[in-house]
């Protein structure tokens, strides 16, 4: 008894210690697995789950649903960010980790590139939420024109 409560406790203990990798790939050790690779111009390649994209992203859902290269091939170029900033807006699209991420001063910017580009509205709008905590200034007018938050 002693051996296989010891071994129980291993095994949840290995399960508990998820890697970040492993949240990327879904938030769970086991389950489905990713589907989709996105290949960064700027170097790298992350797996993810096409679900999630197109649930998230309308952009991502017309990519994956058609007889584009991306829907066929299940590979996905992406030129305009790079591979690190698209883990971190990533984990925002994850059921489970999105709900530790939040928008922050340190990452508001790039999160309002991504949002807008792929057209995830809810995290734009956690964006603007945080842009108008912010003290008015220049950078932050532009910010907000560019992004086309009102207010």
């Amino acid at each position: 008894p002693r051996k296989r409560e010891s071994a129980a406790v291993a095994e949840g203990s290995a399960r508990a210690g998820s890697t970040k990798k492993q949240r990327l790939a879904g938030g769970a050790v086991e389950g489905p697995k990713p589907d989709v690779a996105l290949v960064f111009s700027k170097g790298g390649e992350l797996l993810v789950h096409s679900q999630v994209l197109s649930l998230a992203s309308p952009v991502f859902a017309a990519m994956l649903a058609s007889d584009m290269q991306e829907g066929q091939g299940q590979r996905i170029e992406v030129t305009q960010f790079d591979k690190i900033d698209f883990e971190q807006f990533y984990e925002f699209l994850l059921p489970a980790s999105s709900r530790c991420m939040k928008v922050s001063e340190s990452n508001f910017e790039m999160l309002c590139a991504l949002s807008d580009y792929y057209q995830v509205d809810a995290l734009k709008c956690e964006c603007a939420e945080l842009l108008r905590t912010l003290d008015a200034s220049i950078p932050c007018l532009l910010l907000a024109h560019r992004y086309g938050f009102e207010n």
